[in-house]
């Protein structure tokens, strides 16, 4: 049977242009109630949804294909910086939602390596780029961190 709450064939919302010029897609996906974060892992975007069902915010991000899986999840853990665990490799305003198979999975700024350097574009936002977390532009990570708080629902579709 399937779950109403993963539907990821309906929509809700019409937007036009958000603060800051993005645009929104017509839709998002209409997974859970209430406050929540939606990440399309298909389609690289997040979308954060207040209470009464309105659209907060939404940006293209990076995150690697079908990782995590499709389901249910809950903001479990935050810090404003943390480290890959190797070669230096640091990451700003972690949003934990999920763990892979070693290392907990979350939202987070583009990941720099030891000398400062951005593993990647603002550009390249969109597209696969992760070794398993989903990366926002770094002003999109600090809104989210802010917007968030343990405890606030994730919904992964594909």
């Amino acid at each position: 049977m399937p779950n109403p709450c993963l539907d990821h064939h309906s929509s809700a919302g019409e937007f036009g242009t958000l603060p800051g010029g993005d645009v929104a897609p017509a839709t998002y996906p209409n997974v859970g109630t209430g406050k929540r974060i939606i990440y399309a892992n298909g389609r690289q975007r997040i979308w954060l949804v207040n209470e009464d069902g309105s659209l907060a915010q939404t940006w293209p991000v990076s995150g690697k294909q079908g990782v995590p899986d499709p389901g249910s999840y809950v903001v479990y853990s935050k810090s404003v910086w943390t480290s890959a665990g190797h070669n230096g490799i640091s990451m700003t305003y972690m949003t934990r939602f999920a763990w892979g198979k070693r290392l907990s999975i979350g939202f987070h700024a583009i990941p720099r390596y030891a000398d400062g350097t951005p593993m990647q574009t603002y550009d390249e936002l969109g597209t696969f780029q992760s070794a398993g977390c989903v990366r926002l532009a770094d002003e999109n990570a600090i809104v989210l961190f802010g917007w968030a708080p343990v405890g606030t629902p994730v919904f992964v579709v594909p």
